[in-house]
């Protein structure tokens, strides 16, 4: 028996492959000969076949560009609806389109004049075609040439005599199903096709004059054979076709040379016509014994080879074509019924819902494929990190970021030949791969990239070279991955997260805020006090060379990862984790390889200061090259800094964030409780079980970090977006010293059950102040205090080197409606109990003056007035000491106890407190802070009032001029100066640099050899070499014995060395 070709359709199936495989409804591969294909498709063919609507690509070959595309086919293929231009090779120009093809292609819908060429004159043309193409709907005219006339045609073709309704020519019409291989048109809804030419037709009026078919509700007859057509009255006649022809729908008999089709047949005739009088009515339950089809619900095979019918549990042995919703499959590389997932690597298309694979490779398959044979690969490092934006990195190796395609380029020994060449391709991160786990995935080629999962798909024409494109799944783990190809071929690469994906749970829609949380390698650090903010710049540098491979190494040797590599790995697919891990791994509290050594004593023996550090680089590398050893020393701003690098790097949006007059509140009360005595000076308490207290810590400012993601597992949509965590050691948390991330919605909600860490970081920016005065007896005195926790949270301004204050994201406006609702939700009874000060009595602040600089004398005043209406005799004590910005008090500045002050009703007093030099200079921490504390006892009531405040010297400005032009490569100059502002010289001096891409991610220093003496500058020359172009920031640091870690920047912008 003779045996079919394949080229059958699948139920369902929207288009036909020419070389027989079939895609169908929803596919996502594509035919690799050249077949059609379908909506949605996200690739093209490369062959030629037409394009799917939606499609991303065009066809480089001919094929039919998508809708919507604004360019068109080089290749003469068919350009889209809504484009503008017009097909320089014939294409087809599009609807809407105002010009007309000059190369014979089809002009459009509504083109108002002809096609010169014989192409198609657009709808509502007036005149005809020339040359035989096909005139459009409307036409008045005939197509003299023996081209298909159009609807509302009135005559016929003189040629062929077909008319068409609503054809477009050897196009497919709108709403078509499928195609006619020999270039004949089907019509709108058609099921099947004539394969010699004929054309069918859904409620034509026509003949077809070639003994072809003629369509449903046709009136007429064949001129050459006068058999009736589908939809006759003569359904049960007794005449037959001598030459071929089809009987009518429903007949009884047979065609004596096989032509018969039959109305609902399900089958198809082996010979390329349609099913012939041989085989058995639908529902039959046997077999028709000389090996034709069987009909649809027949649960039994054909012996010889045809086609089993829908709803067959077997298959056909000589590779027929299996029904709709067949269990079994076609062992040749037939077609493969509609719904499938995957593709038949010999042009079929894999069943529905297949569950098996080939045993070799993992991969589900139909047939068997030759291995692509790989010589050598070129990974294309210059392009694919450009496109991924991890150039900076550098351009030596592969590093790309998850969800997004990247190309390869393969160079073979043979031929890549679409459906009769196959890779198999095995990605693999971390020490244990599983597809479990998500850590290893295998898959082949498909038609085109699904950027939703690992896929892999050849993007170029056969030969012996060709482009394979990949994408890793968006929720991928990053890291470091093996990637085989084939059996014997293998690269290397790392995956980062991406924040250009939509399907990333890190990403994030503007570039302006890309731009300055994921690429930006320099900022600010916000320093000082609530009332006295100001600015220090940090180099991030999460590009300089081997930083990468320093913050994959930090991932590495996390507790986590050692315990349980494997599951580890799996976790980095998820930011939330990775951001946890960070937030551990920045400091090494818990004994572990953490990263920095923390201390806040103002003793830094054998380490550095914190204030010392310009950059992350250098901590990291110091690190690295340490064997993991950690860096002394850090404090908050530190950690926060080089968490925000090593997140950046991995890909995910960071900023560093600084919280004024942050509370840390050890016992979880949402209280922080100080103890004074009688001089306002802090004093050790003594519970009621006779416990001493210590006073709780108020620091100046905290800095922590926010990063950007989803939160699926609070399943809260208000809670995407801005997450903040803590490096920095402070308590801890599942018994390790992290804290976070958490979402910052969940702070201002008063949501104190979010993960992580939420009533923690609650009460660094909502906790209330209570401060009680010990007194002499023992007893004690609530003091009435006008301390506000969490104020002016701050962060660095997109785009501007300036602060934007973002405390509206934290929390709601003090005193508010939305504030209250949010205390009775996290249960906050001592915010909830306070009432608001009353306006009259007592009222007590600080001033400070408007110059305050380091090495200055000043004053400063307490500010006390009587609102009641009688005379007032009160104690005021004023004091101030050094502070750390933890809040930790150092030795007196200036001290002044009055003790008969004298208010008259509604008077004022000013009394000042003069802080010299001579005595605040020793007192000084590195942060410039002086804590004035003010206490106010009213003798008539035994009222006490207090009031404190921090206050910042300025240290002096440092002028910087670049010297030369700046370029890429070109050594320049940085002439940089500090004039001494103390009274004593300077000695040991030095001056030094850091900058993103200008210093190579290096500290560079130059130190004097001379004292300056007070009031004269110190001044420096310092070289450096710009590597890239852009604006920059130079930091630069300036240190001596008497004045310390002075900063400064100057923003260059670098051009491009000639040629770039």
């Amino acid at each position: 028996m003779p045996q079919p070709t394949g080229e059958s359709q699948r139920a369902r199936s929207r288009g036909r492959d020419p070389k027989g495989g079939i895609q169908r409804v929803g596919s996502k591969g594509r035919d690799p000969r050249g077949g059609i294909q379908r909506a949605g498709s996200k690739g093209w063919d490369p062959r030629g076949g037409i394009q799917g609507a939606g499609s991303k690509g065009r066809d480089p070959k001919g094929g039919i560009q998508w809708a919507e595309s604004k360019g068109r086919d080089p290749g003469g293929g068919i350009q889209r609806a809504g484009s503008k231009g017009r097909d320089p090779k014939g294409g087809i120009q599009r609807v809407g389109s105002k010009g007309r093809d000059p190369g014979g292609g089809i002009k459009r819908a509504g083109s108002k004049g002809r096609d010169p060429m014989g192409g198609i004159q657009g709808a509502g043309s007036r005149g005809r075609d020339p040359k035989g193409g096909i005139q459009r709907a409307g036409s008045k005219g005939r197509d003299p040439k023996g081209g298909i006339q159009r609807v509302g045609f009135r005559g016929r073709d003189p040629e062929l005599g077909i008319q068409r309704a609503g054809s477009k020519g050897g196009i497919q019409r709108a709403g078509s199903k499928g195609w006619d291989p020999e270039g004949g048109i089907q019509w709108a809804v058609s099921r099947g096709w004539d394969p010699k030419g004929g054309i069918q037709r859904a409620g034509s009026k026509g003949r077809d004059p070639e003994g072809g078919i003629q369509r449903a509700g046709s009136r007429g007859q064949d001129p050459k054979d006068g058999i009736q057509r589908a939809g006759s009255k003569g359904a049960r006649s007794r005449v037959q076709d001598p030459r071929g022809g089809i009987q009518r729908a429903r007949s009884r008999g047979r065609d004596p040379e096989g032509w018969i089709q039959r109305a609902g047949s399900k089958g198809w005739d082996p010979e390329g016509g349609i099913q012939r009088g041989e085989i058995q009515s639908a529902g039959s339950k046997g077999r028709e014994p000389k090996g034709w089809i069987q009909r649809a619900g027949s649960r039994e095979r054909d012996p010889e080879g045809g086609i089993q019918r829908a709803g067959s549990r077997g298959r056909d042995p000589e590779c027929r074509i299996q029904g709709a919703g067949t269990k079994g499959l076609d062992p040749e590389g037939g077609i493969q019924s509609a719904g499938s997932r995957g593709r038949d690597p010999m042009g079929g298309i894999q069943w529905a819902g297949s569950r098996g694979r080939d045993p070799k490779d993992g991969i589900q398959r139909t047939g068997k494929l030759s291995d692509l044979d790989i010589e050598r690969v070129n990974l294309e490092c210059e392009f694919n990190n450009v496109d991924h934006r991890t150039d900076l990195n550098g351009v030596d190796r592969l590093i790309v970021r998850r969800g997004q395609v990247f190309c390869i380029s393969l160079y073979l020994r043979g031929r890549y030949e679409p459906g009769a060449s196959g890779l198999t391709c095995v990605a693999e991160t971390g020490p244990d791969p599983s597809e479990q786990y998500g850590t290893r995935a295998v898959f082949s080629l498909t038609p085109s990239v699904d950027s939703s999962r690992w896929s892999a798909a050849v993007t170029s024409p056969p030969g012996d070279m060709v482009s394979l494109s990949l994408c890793a799944a968006p929720d991928a783990p990053i890291g470091r991955y093996m990637l085989r190809l084939g059996s014997s071929t293998q690269i290397q690469l790392i995956m980062l997260f991406n924040p250009w994906c939509s399907g990333d749970a890190v990403y994030m829609e503007r570039e302006e805020d890309l731009a300055e949380y994921v690429l930006a390698q320099d900022g600010l650090l916000f320093m000082g006090s609530s009332k006295y903010p100001f600015s220090m710049p940090w180099t991030f540098g999460q590009f300089e060379s081997g930083i990468l491979d320093v913050c994959l190494r930090i991932l590495d040797m996390n507790p986590k990862c050692l315990r349980n590599p494997g599951k580890d790995h799996s976790g980095r697919r998820n930011a939330v984790y990775v951001c946890r891990v960070l937030s551990a791994m920045v400091n090494c509290n818990d004994r572990d390889s953490g990263v920095l050594w923390g201390k806040w004593d103002n003793k830094y023996s054998g380490g550095e200061s914190p204030m010392f550090w310009t950059g992350s680089v250098d901590i990291l590398r110091r690190w690295d090259r340490s064997d993991c050893a950690p860096v002394k020393f850090g404090q908050c701003w530190v950690f926060a800094a080089v968490a925000c690098s090593v997140a950046r790097a991995l890909g995910i949006p960071c900023r560093v964030v600084t919280n004024y007059t942050s509370a840390h509140d050890s016992n979880a009360n949402l209280l922080i409780e100080h103890y004074v005595n009688e001089d306002g000076k802090p004093v050790t308490a003594t519970n009621q079980r006779g416990e001493r207290v210590h006073s709780e810590i108020l620091w100046n400012y905290h800095c922590w970090v926010e990063s950007w993601m989803t939160r699926p597992d609070l399943r809260k949509a208000e809670f995407n977006g801005w997450q903040a965590f803590d490096s920095t050691p402070q308590e801890k948390s599942d018994g390790v010293y992290c804290c976070g991330p958490v979402p910052v919605r969940a702070i201002k909600e008063g949501e104190l059950m979010s993960k992580y860490d939420a009533p923690f970081v609650f009460a660094e920016v909502n906790a209330d102040v209570v401060t009680y005065m010990m007194k002499k007896d023992g007893s004690r005195t609530e003091v009435t205090t006008r301390t506000w926790v969490g104020q002016k949270i701050s962060t660095k301004r997109v785009g501007h080197d300036e602060r934007e204050d973002i405390t509206h994201l934290y929390k709601y406006p003090e005193g508010s409606e939305e504030e209250r609702a949010v205390f009775k939700k996290a249960e906050h009874q001592n915010k909830l109990s306070k009432r608001p000060q009353q306006e009259g009595g007592l009222q007590l602040s600080i001033k400070g003056s408007q110059d305050m600089k380091k090495g200055c004398d000043f004053d400063v005043f307490a500010l006390v007035t009587n609102g009641t209406s009688s005379e007032k005799m009160c104690r005021l004590v004023f004091s101030s000491c050094g502070v750390s910005y933890t809040g930790v008090l150092g030795a007196n500045c200036g001290f002044k106890d009055l003790l008969n002050l004298q208010l008259p009703p509604g008077g004022e007093q000013k009394v000042p407190l003069k802080l010299n030099y001579s005595k605040y200079g020793s007192a000084l921490t590195e942060h410039n802070l002086i804590r004035l504390a003010t206490l106010l006892l009213d003798y008539s009531t035994e009222q006490v009032l207090m009031d404190t405040r921090s206050i910042v010297l300025t240290n002096p400005d440092i002028k910087v001029q670049i010297l030369g032009e700046p370029k890429v490569k070109r050594k320049l100059a940085a002439e940089i100066t500090l004039k001494n502002p103390l009274p004593h010289s300077l000695e040991n001096c030095c001056f030094s640099i850091q900058g993103a891409d200008l210093t190579g991610g290096a500290i560079i220093s130059e130190s004097l050899a001379d004292a300056v003496a007070p009031g004269q500058d110190a001044k420096v020359k310092i070289y450096f070499t710009p590597s890239r172009s852009g604006l920059r920031k130079l930091v630069v640091d300036f240190h001596s014995r008497q004045l310390s870690h002075v900063k400064g920047f100057k923003n260059v912008i670098i051009a491009p060395a000639r040629g770039e």
